[in-house]
């Protein structure tokens, strides 16, 4: 702003206090400074139809309080204490509405009343750093960045307060007590970094968005009895939460709870979907029960490293790295589960029990390095995606009656794996068994395609079962590091088709271990 336009304003601004204390028979001395004018604005009543205090009037008061109670003076314009250093106590016994901006930077202001004000707007407290506490008996809504960075600020009580804005007390360092008995609505980190806050309770609260307490380190419990909208990011390394209640949730947001390293229980009975890293890194979660749950997200539970039992008997979708690197899960059980997404549990070391009973389709290294995991019984899979099993060098048995085909290293390095019962598969993809030591042999009643490394370094191997006419073989290294290579093993063809095999291409390299059954 331009020396003169700053001028004309504080002119402009004396000429319009003079006016309306000349009206009102309050005489003032001449050319009173504007700061001095604090003095007798205390004594000012708006006139006759004036029911607005404009702006400028005070953003030069220099007093430490001001008392208004006039009844006349139903409004105040944005900005009017904005800056003032000096101010520490202010009470308005009538005003229905805070405006814009209207204490903000107020660095020393200590104590407000407002009795009557029923709405707060946006930044109206905003940078008041000594501001203590907050109590407005008949608030009815706090704008956003209403109360930011008010980082003395120990206790906010609105009893009437339906809706919390965003931002409006983020960064409050220091607030320790928040009641908000008839809120419903909680905008968008409203409670963000409140870093001394220990205990909340919204009990009619049904909606909170994004990131609304994410970095309350102190947070120990959160009961939301009437929550049904639970955002992302909400609780975000909510680093002290032990315990949430949410009984009307249905959905659980993204990123909801994600860090929230000593959360040990979980309340929510009527979730039917948790979405991505809704939980991930919960180190102290032990347990989880979602008994309407159908669909668990990205990376859900991903790095709950204390998690060992899982109970989703409603469960239909697992997507990706949805449990992985839980590293104590000993045993999942998902009854009508019938998709397992990518790396799913991908480094589940000690998951040693698996029931899938209705999965159909499992995606690349779903259950990649579960290196306690023995067996796995999967009568309705019909794919099973690359690298699937690789590295579960304890599973030993494996049964997949419905599988039609093995991409690309299934089983690799299952050094342990005896026993494998593929009666539907008709393709075997490359690597597929690399290095399966413990393999001695292997029935294929239906397959039509082996391709090239298939049973690599599977160096027990020395008897194959071929059930079909027609199987064709994509390169004759397909049993390196096998007894087929050395000479010492069989492959048992149907006895009509011995000739055949013995003829075709590559198969020809095996010609006298080819033997009808």
């Amino acid at each position: 702003m331009s020396i003169t336009s700053e001028f004309l304003r504080l002119k402009n601004a004396k000429v319009a206090i003079k006016n309306i204390l000349s009206h009102e028979g309050i005489d003032t001395p001449e050319n009173l400074p504007l700061s001095s004018f604090s003095s007798y604005i205390s004594q000012l009543e708006a006139p006759q139809g004036t029911d607005v205090i404009a702006s400028a009037f005070f953003n030069r008061y220099k007093e430490s309080s001001i008392y208004i109670d006039k009844s006349s003076i139903l409004s105040l314009k944005s900005q009017l204490f904005m800056g003032c250093y000096t101010l520490k106590s202010a009470t308005f016994t009538k005003i229905k509405e805070i405006p814009l901006d209207f204490f903000r930077h107020c660095n020393n202001l200590v104590e407000v009343s407002f009795p009557e004000c029923v709405s707060i707007g946006d930044n109206a407290f905003m940078y008041c750093y000594s501001l203590s506490s907050a109590f407005f008996p008949v608030c009815e809504s706090i704008g956003n960045y209403a109360f930011q960075s008010c980082s003395s600020l120990s206790e906010a009580s609105f009893p009437l307060c339906s809706t919390i804005g965003s931002w409006a007390f983020c960064g409050c360092s220091n607030l320790r007590t928040a009641n908000f008995p008839v809120c419903t609505e909680i905008k968008s980190y409203a409670f963000s970094r409140c870093t001394t806050l220990s205990e909340i309770s919204f009990p009619s609260c049904s909606r909170i968005e994004r990131t609304a307490f994410s970095d309350c380190y102190s947070l120990k419990t959160a009961n939301f009895p009437n929550c049904t909208f639970l955002d992302t990011l909400v609780f975000y390394s909510c680093s002290s939460l032990s315990e949430v209640y949410f009984p009307n949730l249905s959905e659980v947001g993204a990123n909801a709870f994600a860090g929230c390293t000593s959360l040990s229980k979980v309340e929510i009975p009527n979730a039917t979907k948790i979405n991505g890293y809704a939980f991930a890194a919960c180190t102290s979660l032990s347990q989880i029960s979602f008994s309407l749950c159908t669909s668990v997200g990205s990376y859900a539970f991903s790095n709950c490293s204390g998690l060992v039992e899982v109970s989703l008997p409603a469960c239909e979708k697992i997507y990706n790295a949805a449990f992985y690197q839980c590293s104590s899960l000993t045993r999942i059980s998902f009854p009508v589960c019938s998709y397992i997404g990518y790396s799913a549990f991908l480094k589940c070391s000690s998951l040693s029990d698996v029931s899938l009973p209705v999965c159909s389709y499992i995606e690349t290294s779903a259950f990649a390095s579960c290196t306690s995991l023995t067996k796995i019984f999967l009568p309705l899979c019909s794919s099973v995606g690359m690298y699937a099993f690789a590295g579960c060098t304890s599973l030993s048995e494996a049964n997949l009656s419905a599988c039609i085909g093995l991409y690309f290293a299934v089983f690799s390095s299952c050094s342990a794996l005896s026993s494998v019962s593929l009666p539907a598969c008709q393709t075997v993809s490359s690597y597929a068994f690399n290095t399966c030591r413990a393999l001695t042999s292997i029935s294929l009643p239906s397959c039509t395609f082996i391709a090239s490394s298939a049973f690599i370094n599977c160096t027990n191997l020395s008897i194959i079962y071929i059930g079909t006419d027609t199987c064709s073989l994509r390169a004759s290294n397909a049993f390196v590091g096998t007894g087929i290579t050395s000479n010492t093993g069989s492959i048992y063809v149907p006895i009509s088709r011995v000739s055949f095999y013995q003829s075709s291409q590559n198969w020809s390299y095996f010609k006298t271990q080819i033997v009808g059954y």
